[in-house]
Parts: C-alpha cells; sequence; structure tokens
C-alpha cells in the first residue's frame, strides 16, 4: 500500500471512523458497514440477514472466552452484521456458545495448552470465503503455530479485517509482514501493542504516539 492509503484514527467515534474508512477503503463497503443499521421489522415486511455484514471472528485460548464472547462479538453485532460467526478452539467453544444465540460458531483444532492449532488454516480460509469482513486476534494467545497463522491471514486474506490484541504481537515479531498486507487492515493497538509494533521505542505523550504512526504509515 502507498503512505496515502494508510491513516491514524481514534476507534472511540463511529461516525468519524466511518466516515474515514469511507475514504480510505472506498468500494469494500467498510465504512457504511461501521454504521449499518438494520431496517427495522414491521409485520411481515422483508428482513433477512444475508444481505448484510457478514464477520467472521477468528479467535481464542482456553480461560480467554469473554474476550471473544462479550467483547469482540458484542462489536460485530452493534455495528450492524447481520449474521457473525466465531471460529474458536473446541476447549472454549462450549463456554463461547452459550453467551448468546445471536452468533454461530465453528469448532478449530487445538493444541495441548488449548489454543488454535496447527492445521486450523484451512477451515479459516474457508469460513473467510464467506464473509464480507474478518476479526483477528481477542483473546488468541501466542505459539509459534499461532504467529505462522496470523501472518497467513495477514498476507493472503483480501477482504477487509480487523488485527487485534495478540495478532498484533503476532505481527510485530513478523515486521516483514507486517509490510505486505493481502488487503485492507485496521490495527487497534493499545500504547503497550504500539510500543512492539514499532520495535519497543518508547514514547512520552500521546502525541508522540500519534506522530510515530503517520510516519510509520
Amino acid at each position: 500500500c502507498d503512505r496515502d492509503q494508510h491513516r491514524v484514527a481514534g476507534i472511540g467515534a463511529a461516525a468519524s471512523v466511518a466516515k474515514l474508512a469511507s475514504q480510505v477503503l472506498p468500494g469494500t463497503g467498510f465504512g457504511e458497514f461501521v454504521l449499518h443499521q438494520r431496517p427495522p421489522v414491521i409485520g411481515n415486511g422483508p428482513c433477512e440477514k444475508s444481505p448484510t455484514a457478514l464477520t467472521s471472528i477468528f479467535s481464542g485460548e482456553r480461560g480467554t472466552a469473554s474476550a471473544i464472547s462479550l467483547i469482540a462479538r458484542s462489536a460485530a453485532l452493534r455495528t450492524g452484521a447481520g449474521l457473525v460467526r466465531i471460529a474458536t478452539p473446541r476447549s472454549c467453544l462450549p463456554t463461547v456458545a452459550t453467551f448468546d444465540p445471536s452468533y454461530m460458531t465453528c469448532v478449530l483444532p487445538e493444541d495441548g495448552d488449548g489454543r488454535i492449532a496447527a492445521g486450523a488454516d484451512a477451515v479459516l480460509f474457508d469460513l473467510a470465503q464467506t464473509a464480507t469482513h474478518v476479526a483477528v486476534g481477542p483473546g488468541l494467545g501466542r505459539s509459534a503455530d499461532l504467529d505462522r497463522l496470523v501472518a497467513r491471514l495477514y498476507a493472503e486474506l483480501k477482504l477487509p479485517a480487523v488485527f487485534d490484541a495478540d495478532a498484533l504481537n503476532a505481527l510485530a515479531d513478523q515486521p516483514d509482514v507486517l509490510k505486505k498486507p493481502g488487503g485492507p487492515r485496521v490495527l487497534t493497538p493499545h500504547p503497550g501493542e504500539f510500543r512492539r509494533l514499532c520495535g519497543g521505542k518508547a514514547f512520552d505523550n500521546r502525541v508522540a504516539y500519534h506522530t510515530d504512526a503517520r510516519a510509520s504509515a
């Protein structure tokens, strides 16, 4: 991507982020997705989930179900996704599936520590085929297999994708991958994750963060 295609923005105000996303990612529907509101159902009027956004969330390890179920799925549902699917390790699935009946779940192979294991690539890329947006990272955990998986998703997925939490930490350890996104990307680091993405550089204040973020983009 050219530098002009990168923008730095706060993520607390949906309207401003949607406007920026529409400018930076025209034609992807990402900005419209942020502000999307489904029409109310009146009587027997037409309203179905298939024409609206379909978000797939790839994340989770044993002990982090709340990050997936309460935070990531809420964000997707509240911004108007007609269908949300959460792909998570087998040991997380019973907990994740009981939080809310409004999303679907998909089981992934896991390693001995309850993290997404090697071999999940095929399932995740298959799920992405029918998604309009993807989120990767909340409650993900870290392992060599996960780092390789995050790198593949970042470099090969063509559709818009949000990378958060441990997905950002995986990218921070692979700076060459970070420079080559396969499609529109939204990165949501907190200050500690941002420092790691910048190679451990220290920042004195918020202005310094913003200045370096723009320079890095």
